[in-house]
């Protein structure tokens, strides 16, 4: 595999997509794990066959989950590079999607785990999302699971008549779509609480500069030109729907880099949700107008009078103010797969506290990379899940209705 410090789901998608051989073996300690790091081995898995070969069980059954995250740890320390893969043993994910989510968290904040894997097909799906959309990267396991080898009658080859096997890759194609299904994101940013006040001189301006200027969108699998507000949608936001307004952002860059299935990324700011449609409107008048000459002038000086730019002092945020984040997930066909709200502080809190997270976090155990990196690429998904708590961003429910 290539050189890169850390090895990532990332990097796997891409040696799938350029059919190269992917490296993994079971191994449950630290020398092995060290040894197989050095020599450049891809993934590690911490399997649960430890309990009958290093514990002396009779089944993989018996193995507990602490003793699962005690091996873990020793493989992790040992493993700098190397994605190292733990097995959640038996009962500590069937019980109810909530307790694995819990403990399948426990393997990477607890034992340095960069991935988890469960056992089982259609029936774990929903387990397998939750997961998944807690930010732990999972991985399934289809065929002979050796802990229903009771049900199963032993430890024997699965799939060896036809039925057998069309229940194979229907369990291999239900986990797919669990986890790479989605081929469109949606992400509505909105500022609660505060109108244009709310916002800094610099943002004010960046917004009126931006609509008078070509954007960018992320469409049919490669990032485009796309005129700043030129689709207008709706989010839910606590209950209410409120428009937001098309824009450019590093997410069309991100987010296809770190799931190469996407097709499509939009971008929507929501702060001025009752000035969406004006806005709309403005853009497109706007590009045809800017290349007349002394046009463009004109058009910023309505703009910033339209956003309350004065060029007064930053006077910073106003009291009050919450984010909120809408992201949505669609299928090929349109179909909606599953959304995700966050609420936290103001957006210029949350920058500065979520940087001072990164920069400690860069101090103390460094970055997975070098060179121009996204966020995902230079902590990982489940270490930014933690940044943001740290920064006051957490997941919230929508209200019904």
């Amino acid at each position: 595999m290539d050189p890169v410090p850390k090895v990532l789901p990332i990097h796997l998608q891409k040696l799938k997509q350029e059919r190269r051989k992917i490296t993994m073996l079971s191994i449950y300690d630290y020398a092995l794990a060290l040894l197989a790091d050095r020599a450049g081995l891809d993934t590690i898995l911490v399997g649960d066959s430890l309990a009958m070969t290093a514990l002396g069980y009779p089944t993989t059954v018996a193995v507990s989950l602490e003793e699962m995250l005690h091996h873990t740890r020793a493989v992790a320390r040992g493993a700098k590079r190397a994605m190292v893969i733990a097995d959640m043993p038996f009962m500590s994910y069937q019980v109810s999607a909530q307790e694995a989510v819990r403990n399948a968290g426990r393997f990477l904040k607890e034992a340095g785990a960069d991935a988890v894997k469960l056992e089982g097909g259609r029936a774990i799906v929903p387990t397998l999302r939750a997961v998944h959309e807690a930010g732990v990267p999972v991985i399934g396991h289809i065929g002979l699971t050796p802990q229903n080898a009771a049900q199963l009658g032993g430890l024997k080859v699965q799939g060896g008549d036809a039925a057998a096997g069309r229940r194979l890759l229907e369990d291999a194609l239900a986990l797919e779509q669990a986890g790479e299904a989605a081929v469109r994101v949606d992400v509505g940013y909105y500022a609660l609480g505060g109108g244009p006040d709310a916002l800094s001189e610099g943002t004010k301006a960046s917004m009126v500069g931006a609509t008078l200027n070509d954007g960018f969108a992320f469409r049919d699998g490669r990032v485009q030109v796309a005129r700043p507000a030129e689709r207008v949608r709706t989010f839910r936001v606590k209950g209410r729907t409120r428009d937001a307004i098309s824009i450019g952002g590093a997410e069309h860059f991100t987010l296809p880099a770190a799931y190469p299935r996407l097709r499509e990324v939009n971008v929507y700011l929501g702060w001025f949700p009752g000035l969406a449609r004006p806005i709309q409107a403005a853009s497109l008048v706007g590009s045809a107008m800017t290349r007349v000459p002394g046009v463009r002038g004109a058009l910023q000086m309505a703009g910033e009078r339209l956003v309350g730019l004065t060029g007064s002092p930053d006077a910073g945020t106003t009291p009050g103010v919450r984010s909120w984040i809408a992201a949505e997930a669609y299928d090929a066909g349109g179909l909606p797969l599953g959304e995700v709200h966050l609420s936290g502080e103001d957006a210029y809190a949350f920058t500065a506290s979520f940087l001072a997270w990164a920069a400690k976090r860069a101090l103390r155990e460094g970055v997975e990379g070098a060179g121009p990196l996204g966020p995902v690429e230079a902590f990982g998904l489940p270490a930014l899940v933690e940044g943001c708590k740290f920064a006051g961003l957490a997941r919230v429910e929508q209200p019904a209705g």
